[in-house]
């Protein structure tokens, strides 16, 4: 049997994986624990990561994202709460067979999904002769930068952190009074 992900386009295409699917390219992938509630934090990620998602695809030619929904234990049988979730993400999206359960775990705990995480990533980097890890976790700079956050390092983080702060050589209530338009007379 060959392996193959399937495209999130509703046709059911399949992709075979080989060498060369990912070849020269970052590949993201994301396990979710299934169903993410519309309460909290978790929700808020998932609402940024798949306008990040959406963003990389139409912005760059060099990302692949592979999907995996994982079903809490009580639903590992509810394949149609699995495709109404995957509707939410672009349709160029990779995603790994509902009936690949052996798979999605394997893949879901070699990124260390536990059941109080929802949902957590890997970035590699594909561009090279070996694939560099370069994020592994949860996302969160999904919410604060989205896609200008590729590849998502920690000094790439840091950047963009820095560009977000104003630089002030020194913390004077006069530069305070200069952000509100307050001038002294």
């Amino acid at each position: 049997m060959k392996n193959y992900l399937y495209r999130n386009n509703g046709n059911g295409e399949s992709v075979e994986v080989d060498e060369n699917t990912f070849r020269d390219k970052y590949i993201l992938v994301c396990c979710f624990h299934i169903p993410i509630f519309r309460a909290g934090t978790d929700s808020r990620v998932l609402r940024d990561l798949l306008m990040t998602f959406s963003e990389l695809y139409s912005t760059r030619e060099d990302v692949e994202i592979v999907v995996v929904a994982k079903m809490d234990k009580l639903m590992t049988n509810f394949e149609l709460l699995s495709d109404r979730f995957l509707l939410g993400f672009p349709s160029s999206c990779l995603v790994v067979p509902f009936k690949d359960s052996k798979r999605r775990d394997y893949i879901c705990y070699y990124l260390h999904l536990r059941d109080h995480r929802r949902m957590q990533c890997l970035l590699l980097d594909n561009k090279g002769k070996e694939r560099d890890i370069l994020f592994s976790g949860y996302p969160i700079f999904a919410i604060d930068h989205g896609a200008d956050a590729v590849p998502f390092t920690n000094e790439k983080l840091e950047e963009l952190d820095a560009d977000d702060l104003p630089e002030w050589e020194t913390a004077s209530t006069f530069q305070l009074e200069g952000l509100f338009g307050v001038h002294s007379l």
